[in-house]
């Protein structure tokens, strides 16, 4: 995640408000901010700079302690910048626990800082508090108007074993033009825990068709056969079975389709296609029997209709 600093104006004046634009050009909606128009002590700059620079050495426990004692030399006033230093060097630092009352306290005296509520976010999440960091993050999408903090709110009350409060989050990022796959992937999941099976089935999907990834078209066929909607998974597995390159277990689950619709011929020769890649014993077992059942069905006239079923025999002996 990259953060934003505060911007210096002038040797006096601190811009304490960062208003990020969303993708379609509008600012978020923030509170209201008003700029700090106290003088700063005349040590200021020098002890922000001492500290960088001992960031920059990756001594982050030593900055945040630099920035503390300069803060204690200064107790009538206060400064969101240095918190939010504080909290950021600690969080660096791995002291989570730590950072969270600094970043707490510089969103409190600038509540339109939406960076700060990210970091408060991140840093809530480390320390092991994973609602708390869903609702700070969520707050910072809200007034942002971002698209990926909308994203990892939803991440974090998913973490935070709330998924309901997940849900509408990840509804709002479905209906974008362009919604992402991980987006429609955690929907799809979110989905999955509350037994809508169904709805599980189209997030994954579409998730599938956003992303043109076959890992999510297979899982998303499987998610169909678990919805008892095997003609939505035929079409998909038919979809990646078509590929130049074609895994064996996407033909073997287009085979156990093909039979959970009642059609052997295309269930045999799906799995002839599976034997020419993986000729396991197992694969010719099955392989057999599925030709066996096409001989040996009760109608035998539609063996030699041409229709698209029909088998042919082949060099084996058996039908193809």
């Amino acid at each position: 995640m990259t953060f934003i600093r505060f911007i210096m104006l002038s040797t006096t004046w601190l811009l304490l408000c960062f208003v990020p634009l969303s993708p379609a050009g509008q600012a978020g909606t923030l509170p209201t901010c008003p700029r700090i128009e106290a003088p700063l002590p005349a040590d200021f700059h020098e002890a922000v700079i001492a500290a960088e620079a001992l960031a920059d050495k990756g001594m982050f426990r030593e900055a945040a302690q630099s920035l503390s004692v300069f803060a204690g030399r200064h107790p009538g006033h206060s400064f969101a910048y240095i918190d939010y230093d504080i909290g950021f060097f600690l969080y660096r630092a791995g002291e989570f626990k730590q950072a969270v009352p600094y970043l707490d306290k510089a969103v409190s005296l600038v509540p339109c800082f939406v960076q700060g509520r990210r970091l408060l976010a991140d840093t809530l999440y480390e320390a092991g508090d994973p609602g708390a960091a869903a609702s700070m993050m969520e707050k910072a999408a809200e007034m942002a108007g971002d698209a990926d903090l909308m994203f990892q709110a939803a991440v974090f009350w998913i973490e935070a074993k709330s998924p309901k409060k997940a849900l509408p989050l990840l509804r709002i990022l479905e209906t974008h033009n362009s919604p992402r796959s991980e987006w429609l992937v955690a929907l799809s999941n979110v989905l999955g825990t509350m037994e809508k099976k169904k709805e599980t089935a189209q997030a994954m999907e579409k998730a599938a068709r956003a992303g043109n990834d076959p890992d999510l078209y297979f899982h998303a066929a499987w998610l169909w056969l678990e919805a008892d909607q095997p003609r939505n998974a035929r079409k998909l597995l038919e979809t990646l079975t078509s590929r130049e390159t074609v895994k064996t277990e996407w033909l073997l689950q287009l085979c156990n389709t093909h039979m959970a619709l009642d059609s052997p011929v295309p269930a045999a020769r799906t799995m002839d296609r599976a034997i020419e890649q993986d000729p396991t014993p197992e694969n010719l077992y099955t392989g057999g029997v599925l030709w066996l059942q096409v001989k040996n069905r009760p109608n035998p006239a539609n063996i030699c209709s041409g229709s698209p079923d029909s088998p042919t025999p082949g060099r084996n002996g058996l039908w193809h």
